[in-house]
């Protein structure tokens, strides 16, 4: 069971990680038919563009990035015994 919480999170924080890079780039580099980074420069002046990304990714990033570059570890079980050991108590 352990194993699969531990893959999952690995996941999610993939996925994270893809959506905050998406919001890096989606308005530079040209990515098919997901955006138009001509229409954008012509709507938008470099200045403003700059500012704009800065926005909308830096609290994603942010936030990431506070969260810690590593996924937590799942819980440790606490023993039956009361001893509040977070190891397999031999008791």
């Amino acid at each position: 069971m352990g194993g699969s919480v531990i893959e999952l999170q690995r996941v999610l924080l993939g996925l994270q990680l893809f959506q905050v890079a998406f919001l890096w780039l989606h308005d530079w580099v040209p990515l098919g038919r997901l955006n138009d980074v001509a229409a954008v420069r012509r709507h938008d002046s470099l200045p403003r563009l700059v500012v704009v990304t800065l926005l909308q990714a830096m609290p994603w990033t942010v936030s990431r990035c506070s969260a810690g570059g590593t996924s937590p570890s799942p819980t440790p079980r606490r023993c039956g015994s009361g001893c509040g050991s977070a190891t397999v108590c031999s008791s």
